[in-house]
């Protein structure tokens, strides 16, 4: 069982929007989430648990408590890269992801 992390905003979790796309980001690692959470006022990184079924291909299983979770955000989830920061991650993605309209 791994650990993930996810942002959180008075009790919601924090979610992006790249070119129509809704993410809620999660993190192997609490740290790469702080330049995320220095945008925001009062946000907390809350932790969970996960089932990685294969570490090479980066599959996992998400718990039902996070599935849920994704499901009430309306997002996607996204795994964010150990050691990328998540404004990298956004970059990225803006430059790679087609516009959903």
């Amino acid at each position: 069982m791994e650990k993930v992390y996810v942002p959180f905003i008075e009790n919601e979790p924090i979610t992006v929007e790249v070119n129509g796309h809704r993410f809620l980001i999660l993190a192997s690692e609490e740290e790469d989430l702080m330049d995320q959470l220095e945008e925001f006022g009062d946000a907390e990184v809350r932790e969970f648990d996960v089932h990685i079924s294969d570490v090479a291909e980066g599959n996992f299983d998400l718990s039902h408590e996070l599935t849920q979770i994704s499901e009430h955000a309306n997002a996607g989830v996204l795994v964010q890269p150990p050691g990328v920061s998540t404004s990298l991650l956004i970059e990225s993605l803006e430059s790679e992801l087609p516009w959903l309209h």
